[in-house]
């Protein structure tokens, strides 16, 4: 019987006949995730590396599109056959996920261990903030709280479309349960209308994961066996490396006869997940990617689901827990009122740097005319990260829009780190000249 090679790298997405790469590197930017390349072989829309044709220039993710020659086409079209076919079931309304998700809510808990880890010094939040937030842990039965969900939204068949529910089969039937692990917060995602429309699990522990930064012998398979480093590589089926790598190691894989047959590299995993089931029976995968806007906590328990929330200046920054620190923290620091319009209480986080364009209807229906971004100050030494930051910056004021930036010393990764340390960022316009700082203690 012929080997057959174990999980799929390429994850087909819902673009007709493109694939996303994940724990395979993009032949362009060797980057994992968000890169996508087409069934054809030939064309990859790279996110990182710049081109000279523009590609998504008006979707919300713009990349730019590659096409590929010999030595970096890879793929066969067995790998494009076998690769994650992604969920078929469409997204519900963010009215719809708000039912369901406050439901699950009200079935959950946050446990004592991460209670302590986010009332420690460097997440400072007390218990009303916990309590108003609703942050959650992730429960031990999940398929025992989604019973219960199913009594408070009243059909099972509500939960189909809803990203992080999936059915199963099981000794006594087929029956839904959520995905994700025990050791893991949840964090609620909440829109500009108060609804919670999303997800994203806080790992307490991340995990070393192996990635292809070449394979052009797709038999090649490669994984952490033991954390943090211990790693086993096999080539059908049979064991052809063992030992341990350092973070970031490459190692070239070659068989017995010389033959090479891969590059894997070992790769810290990711703190932050989003709430999904895509891949799973009935499940919905999390995109599009939602916003979270994050307000004071006195602001937030006053808040009703469905009532739009207007303001004329906005923060933006990535990160939900770093959002709803800043916006906490903000709203204490700031006294008068001409602070609260330059620096504003209102955070948005978005999903990634490179997502900014998702901020577009936000903006418009909030009213917003202020935008200050605070990305974390290491921003600027990725020059991927640092063009994405330019360009929002630069359409918003074309678009405008006041738009300024907040900067503060380096030692300080974060805004809500900054904060908590009760100092201020310092605000520039996007001519350089810096803004209102007035008698505070600025960094």
């Amino acid at each position: 019987m012929a080997y057959k090679s174990g999980r799929p790298t390429l994850r087909k997405t819902k673009m007709d006949g493109w694939y996303e790469f994940y724990r395979e590197a993009c032949p362009i930017c060797g980057k994992v995730d968000q890169c996508v390349i087409h069934e054809d072989n030939n064309r990859v829309w790279c996110l990182r590396v710049a081109s000279d044709i523009v590609w998504g220039k008006n979707s919300t993710m713009q990349g730019w599109l590659h096409f590929l020659n010999e030595d970096n086409r890879t793929f066969t079209a067995s790998d494009f056959a076998n690769a994650d076919t992604g969920s078929h079931q469409e997204k519900k309304s963010d009215g719809h996920l708000n039912r369901v998700y406050r439901a699950l809510l009200s079935e959950m808990e946050l446990r004592p261990e991460h209670r302590a880890m986010l009332k420690k010094p460097d997440r400072d939040m007390n218990e009303e903030e916990l309590r108003i937030r609703q942050y959650r842990s992730f429960p031990e039965k999940p398929y025992e709280v989604v019973r219960k969900v199913v009594e408070r939204v009243g059909n099972v068949e509500d939960l189909i479309g809803v990203p992080g529910f999936y059915s199963k089969e099981g000794k006594y039937g087929r029956y839904f349960t959520i995905s994700g692990f025990p050791s893991t917060i949840m964090i609620p995602f909440r829109n500009h209308k108060n609804e919670i429309v999303g997800f994203q699990w806080r790992v307490d522990e991340v995990k070393n994961q192996v990635v292809y930064s070449s394979r052009p012998d797709k038999e090649l398979e490669a994984y952490v066996v033991k954390q943090p480093n211990f790693v086993v590589a096999k080539y059908k089926g049979i064991e052809v490396f063992r030992g341990s790598m350092e973070l970031k190691e490459k190692k070239d894989i070659k068989l017995s006869d010389g033959r090479y047959v891969g590059t894997i590299k070992l790769d810290k995993g990711q703190r932050y997940m989003w709430f999904s089931s895509a891949n799973k029976e009935s499940g919905t995968g999390a995109g599009p990617l939602p916003i979270h806007v994050s307000v004071p906590s006195r602001v937030l328990k006053n808040w009703k689901v469905g009532q739009l929330l207007k303001t004329d200046t906005v923060v933006v920054t990535e990160g939900p827990i770093k959002s709803d620190k800043s916006a906490e923290l903000l709203d204490q620091m700031l006294q008068t009122a001409e602070e609260r319009l330059s620096y504003g209480t209102t955070v948005l986080s978005v999903p990634g740097v490179n997502s900014w364009r998702l901020l577009c209807p936000y903006f418009e229906e909030m009213g917003v005319k202020n935008i200050n971004f605070a990305f974390d100050m290491d921003a600027e030494e990725n020059p991927d990260v640092r063009r994405y930051y330019h360009d929002a910056i630069n359409f918003f004021s074309e678009a405008g829009y006041n738009v300024s930036f907040f900067i503060w010393d380096r030692s300080y990764k974060g805004l809500d780190d900054l904060l908590i340390r009760n100092f201020l960022p310092i605000k520039y316009n996007i001519h350089g000249e810096q803004m209102l700082s007035d008698n505070k203690d600025v960094y």
